[in-house]
């Protein structure tokens, strides 16, 4: 009994850290866009998205 209240534990644990992560990439990606959005003129956008993209082994 007592294991199975700690694999409970756990999982609501990893659960948890799960929603967290995802709760901060979400901010993230909203962050970028708005930085994107006022910060960046189209040119700028374009080279910032093609750089993103080749790093993530996409290089045409």
């Amino acid at each position: 009994m007592y294991k199975s209240a700690e694999l409970q534990i756990q999982r609501e644990r990893d659960e948890a850290a799960g929603e967290i992560k995802g709760a901060i990439v979400t901010a993230a990606v909203a962050m970028v866009g708005r930085f994107l959005q006022k910060e960046m003129d189209d040119t700028a956008k374009k080279q910032y998205a093609k750089r993103i993209l080749e790093s993530m082994g996409d290089k045409e």
